[in-house]
């Protein structure tokens, strides 16, 4: 099993909270500072189909705040393309799209053209949030091929 952990500082986290949000909302946004998460990613598996693996990710909570299920992202940039942003027609994006959803993540392209090796993985409605202390491991397919 392969096992790479990653500094903070290589992978580009976003927690975007806005300057024009009114206070109440600014208080319900508060997320833990990128440098009190640790990212670990893992390779699981080769061999789940052709041309995919299956990784997972592991965020550990080092912070005084829970990682909420808004006003945060994890940018970061591979070779390997999550099998998320395989076309619409392709079955290996629609697994890998429905999988992720179900851990209430979405995980796509980040670059306006949609293509390249620049990628977002944002919560979406129904995260759990990761309390002060705790971690969340998710299950992720990439592609060995192009998208």
């Amino acid at each position: 099993m392969n096992k790479l952990r990653l500094p903070l500082k290589l992978l580009t986290i976003a927690l975007a909270s806005s300057m024009a949000m009114p206070t109440t909302a600014l208080a319900a946004t508060h997320h833990p500072q990128a440098e009190q998460l640790d990212l670990l990613w893992k390779v699981i598996d080769h061999n789940i189909g052709e041309n995919k693996f299956l990784g997972s990710l592991t965020i550990t909570n080092n912070g005084s705040e829970a990682l909420g299920e808004s006003g945060w992202s994890l940018y970061y940039s591979s070779v390997r393309p999550p099998a998320s942003v395989l076309p619409l027609d392709s079955e290996d994006g629609n697994l890998a799209r429905a999988e992720i959803a179900a851990q209430n993540l979405v995980l796509k392209n980040a670059d306006t053209s949609k293509s390249g090796d620049y990628f977002v993985l944002e919560p979406i409605s129904g995260f759990e949030p990761i309390y002060p202390g705790n971690l969340a491991k998710y299950l992720l397919q990439l592609s060995i091929g192009k998208c």
